[in-house]
């Protein structure tokens, strides 16, 4: 797929620090309070085995994308964005548990000396939430995530495989990083478990999940997954599956 996108994101009016109240990323290659516009354009590749996106039990989804954007508000940089995702679904003991895999390495490269635009930067936040912590919590050049997820039926309103509601256990380690070479220095982690509503033809509607880390337990209701997650966030930097 060939992608071709122009964006106008505003500022960001919040403290977006780690813990040792510094900036997430290098000073000098980010730029917090600026607008950041531009077209993008770039190739997307995928290739999805899987048969539905609530209860799949079989098959994966693999990505790669290749993007570069040109930035044309004055003293921010152009930047080539590569992401590659891996994600793989498995049946449980002849029954209708899942084991559910992916993996996410996301990394923008300026090129240059010139800041990026904080906005454009590399987020935790869907389809790339590190669940326990606020969404959007880090922010910066690179982004590595793998989550697991055990998902298995509750109940069904008529049938099995129909409308119903499953349970689910997950966990989320991941992190976002300025340098390749600081890869695995700083890894966070993530657990917790919810509900997941299924609809009638097998789509997924939406979930219901408590996570837990070392910064506290949260409490979110979503309607898109992370796993399959809904075609968008181009211009963001972050990459999401498509569903076909």
């Amino acid at each position: 797929e060939l992608l071709s996108i122009y964006s106008n994101l505003g500022s960001l009016n919040h403290d977006f620090t780690n813990d040792g109240g510094e900036l997430a990323a290098d000073a000098e290659l980010l730029s917090l309070g600026a607008r950041s516009r531009g077209p993008a354009v770039g190739l997307r590749l995928l290739r999805d085995t899987t048969a539905q996106t609530g209860r799949p039990d079989r098959g994966g989804v693999q990505t790669f994308k290749l993007l570069r954007y040109y930035e044309q508000e004055e003293g921010l940089g152009d930047f080539w964005h590569l992401r590659g995702s891996l994600e793989q679904f498995i049946g449980l003991w002849n029954s209708d548990q899942t084991l559910a895999l992916r993996g996410v390495m996301s990394w923008i490269d300026p090129g240059n000396d010139e800041p990026v635009a904080f906005t454009r930067l590399l987020a935790t936040e869907n389809p790339d939430r590190l669940r326990g912590y606020a969404a959007g919590r880090w922010r910066d050049r690179g982004l590595a995530l793998a989550s697991a997820e055990y998902r298995w039926p509750l109940w069904a309103h008529r049938h099995v495989g129909g409308l119903g509601l499953d349970g689910l256990l997950f966990a989320d380690l991941g992190q976002v990083f300025p340098y390749l070479d600081q890869l695995g220095e700083d890894l966070r982690a993530g657990w917790g478990g919810g509900l997941r509503l299924v609809g009638a033809d097998g789509s997924f509607g939406a979930s219901l999940e408590v996570a837990w880390s070392e910064e506290g337990g949260r409490f979110s209701l979503q309607f898109e997954q992370a796993f399959q997650a809904r075609k968008g966030g181009i211009f963001h930097g972050r990459e999401a599956s498509i569903l076909h």
